[in-house]
């Protein structure tokens, strides 16, 4: 190779040009590059491109040891074909495997991913075991380590970005990772700005509570680590594929907008990563959306417990009782008559209400004839539903149907999420709290797959105190 005068030098082990161009380091010491224009890769010691030569980057042994590189690359098909074969190398049930596939696929493509690429494998230590020893050869990368800082990540050589796979003992040591993860704009650290940028594997005992792809280990049929011979094979057949896959769907996955709206907020960036690395398979996209919908109805159940969501079931209540005004000491009644329908023990006092609706909801009460509480006028009942939409409540889970705001934001006329597929009761009014149904074991957001309806309980209702002073 001729180095000619003003010719740079730099060393890397991946690089991405604006025209889809992908420079990616090969086994044995090599660089590819592909220019999308051509479609014809190339594999060669250095590369020469833009006045700029590339070289390999050096890896020291327990590094080139740890992580593997595509031998070459080879056609991987559609990426039906792809996804396919890898769930039949996978454990699990098919939900699970189906996952497990594209995410496996989408650490091939997670820089142009709309949201950060993490899976929580989760269960009793050791059960990991196994499905790590498959994912290891098969994703881009794959790095065992302990939780590094942030320090030591931006130390990683250029354009190394491999996939983590973490054993935290405690989740607050993964908290600098995913927020890092999640900052598209980057992360200061002494002064520079660092874009790290990795997928992420965290092997816990209990499920994640961020945004993350779950997998149960109970579901694993086997814990016991694949042999050193079986993951060469699995590395030998399918890096090179998965190297074809991302040098062939850069671009197309990059201009995605693939979106799944009415997600819970948790699992909606997950959807939209996932369903981004097979775009174009409108088939496969839809069989994730129903592969992931478990997970997200049970982060949905987790927001209908939560206070607001108990406070927006009672504006709901006043709302279509059609009352110039709603008092804080009304709202604290009908939340605690809706917690004793689901068998809850919170009790929730008058000052509590006005809390939750200022902090929570943004909602201000004021001082009114008989006490603090909002005036049912203007936009306030829209907003209210809105709200209520927003953060998947029962009653506006299955509307009312003689409310006329109910119907729109149901039928996806207004501005918040349409319905989930949840079953769940309405409530009209303070005795019908009855009929909302309950959420078992909710803290076990993977596996909440029905809302059970609970009897009427006999509840002897209390005379309602003046509101406290908030």
């Amino acid at each position: 190779m001729k180095y000619t005068e003003g010719t740079n030098t730099i060393f890397t082990a991946g690089e991405v040009g604006p025209h889809g161009e992908i420079i990616e380091q090969t086994a044995n010491g090599q660089l590819l590059f592909w220019d999308p224009a051509q479609g014809v890769p190339r594999i060669a010691p250095s590369i020469t491109w833009e006045e700029t030569v590339y070289e390999p980057i050096p890896l020291e042994p327990a590094m080139k040891q740890a992580i593997r590189f595509p031998v070459g690359v080879e056609a991987g098909g559609t990426a039906q074909d792809l996804v396919q074969d890898l769930a039949l190398e996978l454990e699990g049930d098919a939900p699970a495997r189906l996952c497990s596939a594209i995410f496996i696929m989408g650490t091939w493509l997670f820089d142009v991913l709309p949201a950060p690429l993490v899976l929580n494998v989760w269960g009793q230590e050791g059960q990991e075991r196994r499905l790590v020893s498959k994912l290891s050869p098969l994703c881009r990368r794959a790095l065992p380590i302990a939780i590094p800082s942030l320090a030591e990540l931006s130390r990683l050589p250029r354009g190394l970005s491999p996939t983590l796979i973490l054993r935290p003992n405690h989740d607050r040591a993964l908290q600098p990772l995913l927020a890092a993860a999640a900052a598209s704009a980057g992360v200061l650290q002494k002064g520079r700005l660092l874009h790290l940028h990795f997928p992420l594997i965290v092997c816990t005992r209990q499920p994640l509570r961020v945004p993350a792809l779950s997998i149960p280990l109970s579901l694993i049929s086997s814990c016991r680590p694949i042999s050193r011979s079986e993951a060469e094979r699995l590395a030998t057949r399918y890096q090179p594929r998965l190297l074809d896959f991302r040098l062939c769907h850069h671009q197309q996955v990059t201009a995605s907008e693939f979106d799944v709206p009415d997600f819970a907020s948790e699992m909606h960036g997950v959807a939209m990563a996932l369903g981004a690395v097979v775009e174009g398979e409108p088939g496969l996209q839809a069989q994730l959306v129903e592969a992931l919908r478990v997970a997200d109805d049970g982060w949905k159940a987790v927001h209908a417990e939560a206070g607001g969501a108990i406070a927006l079931e009672a504006l709901l209540v006043a709302c279509h009782q059609h009352g110039a005004e709603i008092y804080l000491h009304e709202i604290a009644a009908t939340m605690n008559a809706i917690v004793m329908a689901r068998r809850g023990d919170q009790v929730y006092t008058t000052k509590d209400a006005g809390k939750i609706l200022r902090k929570e909801l943004g909602l201000f009460p004021e001082k009114l004839e008989f006490g603090n509480g909002l005036k049912s006028k203007g936009g306030l009942p829209k907003r209210i539903h809105q709200l209520a939409a927003a953060h998947h409540t029962f009653s506006s889970q299955k509307p009312l149907v003689t409310c006329t705001l109910c119907t729109s934001f149901a039928a996806g006329k207004e501005d918040a999420a349409p319905p989930p597929a949840l079953s769940a009761g309405d409530v009209t009014d303070v005795q019908g709290v009855q009929d909302i149904q309950a959420v078992p074991d909710v803290q076990k957001v993977q596996k909440v797959q029905e809302v059970q309806e609970v009897q009427e309980p006999q509840v002897e209702t209390a005379e309602t105190q003046e509101e406290a002073a908030t």
